[in-house]
């Protein structure tokens, strides 16, 4: 009973964080990062970023984790943007001033192309597993990431991405690794 109470305590602690730490400052810097027009630079290595997408059939939202590169994507197709230095500010433009980073893309190809491979249900089991290691440690797993002591679980297709959507949640600024597609922290947080 005692280990019951004290997991849904855990459960229910992080749940309540997890609306308040991932910051428009994180955003930001996600989506200015791999933007040329932006900040001068790129890599292949893409940070991750907390949305809102809503169906504009039935008008429901749902927050996911997707790539920052995978947003750009979606927003130029949405609103066919040339992929040259016009077009990559115009595109920070709309993502960075996107009313709570919500975004309802009529395009299917434009919504496919933020790749979202989690579940609701996923999502909830990895907010289960975490709910208890402290942000100290999610970090160190983080670090640990190519080594032999890494996660395995995370790397899956089924839970890194749900992982990502955690660790935003929880404030730590992760990307993908393009070589390892491993999760890495991101240096530069602000």
């Amino acid at each position: 009973m005692t280990r019951v109470l004290f997991a849904t305590f855990c459960f229910v602690t992080a749940v309540a964080q997890a609306e308040t730490r991932y910051a428009d400052q994180m955003f930001r810097h996600a989506m200015s990062r791999d933007n040329m027009a932006v900040s001068g630079s790129m890599s292949t290595s893409s940070l991750y970023v907390l949305i809102t997408i809503c169906d504009p059939k039935t008008g429901h939202d749902r927050t996911v984790c997707t790539l920052a590169s995978f947003l750009d994507g979606a927003i130029h197709m949405e609103h066919r943007l040339p992929y040259d230095l016009a077009g990559e500010r115009k595109e920070f433009k709309i993502a960075t001033h996107a009313q709570g980073r919500r975004f309802c893309f009529r395009s299917r190809k434009a919504a496919a192309n933020l790749g979202i491979w989690y579940t609701p249900a996923t999502l909830e089991e990895v907010r289960r597993r975490l709910a208890c290691v402290s942000t100290a440690q999610l970090r160190a797993e983080v670090d640990r990431q190519g080594t032999m002591q890494e996660t395995a679980w995370w790397h899956t297709e089924k839970y890194q991405q749900a992982v990502a959507h955690v660790l935003l949640e929880r404030g730590i600024l992760v990307g993908q690794a393009d070589i390892t597609g491993a999760l890495f922290l991101d240096r530069k947080e602000t």
